[in-house]
This record gives C-alpha cells, sequence and structure tokens, in this order.
C-alpha cells in the first residue's frame, strides 16, 4: 500500500540515481536534463487524453456490467503501480496465472515497444471478448541509464484511471478507491471496503471526460 513513507522513499531514491554522474556531465545537468525530457512527455500524454478517455469509457462500460479489471505486461513497476495505491482502484488486480473472460478488462503494459509474443497473447484475449488497453512508449532510456518509457507508462496509467473513474461516474456508479494507509482512518476503510467495486454509500454527480483540471 502506497503511503506518505513509501512516496518519500521513490522519489528520494530517483534523486539519488540523477546525482549519479553521466559521462561528460554534471549531476545537476543531468537531473534537469532528465526532468525536461520527462515533462515532454508528460505533455504528449496530455494531448492524447482524448483517447484515454475513450478506452476508459469502454472499460467502464465493461465494468458496470460485471467484467473484472486486471492488469498484466512485461513491466513489473506498472502492475505494482496499478494495484494497492493510494487513490488507486481497489477492484482491480495483477492478472497473473488467471484467465480473463468476456467482459473482462485488462490493462497491458510493456517497456519499449510490444513484440510478438505479447501481440499473440493479446489477441488470444481479445478473441475471448476481454477488453485490452495497451500502455507502452517508444521514448526508451534518457542517456542509456534511466526510464523515459515506463515512467510514460505510469503516468498514462493514473490519468486512465481518473478518465475511468469519471466514465462510471457518468453511468451511475462510483468505484471504490483506496485510502493512504499512512493518513488516520486508511486500513479501517480498506477493511470496510473490501470486496466492493462500488460505493453503496454515496453519490457521485456525473463527470465529464477529458476534463483537464490543470
Amino acid at each position: 500500500m502506497n503511503s506518505k513513507l513509501c512516496l518519500t522513499h521513490e522519489v528520494l531514491l530517483l534523486a539519488t540515481f540523477l546525482s549519479c554522474d553521466l559521462p561528460g556531465t554534471s549531476a545537476a545537468a543531468a537531473a534537469e536534463n532528465y526532468l525536461s525530457v520527462l515533462q515532454r512527455n508528460i505533455a504528449h500524454s496530455r494531448s492524447n487524453l482524448a483517447a484515454l478517455s475513450t478506452s476508459a469509457g469502454r472499460a467502464a462500460n465493461e465494468f458496470v456490467s460485471g467484467g473484472d479489471l486486471w492488469v498484466a505486461g512485461r513491466q513489473a513497476d506498472f502492475i505494482a503501480e496499478a494495484c494497492g495505491r493510494a487513490g488507486g482502484l481497489m477492484a482491480i488486480a495483477p492478472l497473473g496465472q488467471q484467465t480473463s473472460t468476456s467482459h473482462d478488462v485488462v490493462l497491458y503494459a510493456v517497456p519499449g515497444s510490444f513484440g510478438p509474443e505479447d501481440l499473440r497473447l493479446l489477441e488470444q484475449w481479445q478473441m475471448k471478448g476481454t477488453t485490452v488497453i495497451r500502455f507502452s512508449s517508444s521514448a526508451g532510456l534518457y542517456k542509456d541509464y534511466f526510464p523515459i518509457d515506463t515512467v510514460a507508462n505510469v503516468v498514462d496509467l493514473w490519468a486512465w484511471t481518473g478518465e475511468f473513474v469519471a466514465a462510471c461516474t457518468r453511468l451511475g456508479k462510483m468505484p471504490v478507491l483506496y485510502q493512504s494507509y499512512g493518513l488516520p482512518g486508511g486500513p479501517e476503510r480498506a477493511k470496510k471496503y473490501q470486496g466492493k467495486r462500488f460505493h453503496d454509500d454515496l453519490t457521485i454527480k456525473p463527470i465529464p471526460g477529458g476534463r483537464r483540471l490543470v
């Protein structure tokens, strides 16, 4: 479960990596250049918001109809980020060795581009009626050291999650989200809603899709 402590650790870890010397580059310049490239990729993600909203709307229809929500792929940190995180969906889980069925939704992420085995697997799922949401980026690494592609996938994951929740509200449902275990009442709240896909104790007004708040 994500918490303020874990989040701080992750940020400090990134800062430590960026302080490593790159050939011919100062630590400060390396950090600045990496963040500049990352910001450009985030700007690209914002320009792709309409596509995220469309895929999230389709997934919400399947989810409200009773389908399960899974996450899979070759990007392990994407799976970890999608499941059990503060502010994330409580009803999503790693697919692992389980089999998806009709009406299920699978978020599938890879570092870099999709390979033949990825495409074969996705085709099998789609033939079963599973909705597959693909996450990939051609951004690669910065100076062969720091990931851009995998970070971009995680950025898109959280944007997609927001669009998915909004789409569910337009269908009259509010998915249950995690509250940080680092906040008072977080663990108790998770226990209260364990096993529930939607709230039955509150109503959220429909949220329009593709709305940029910042």
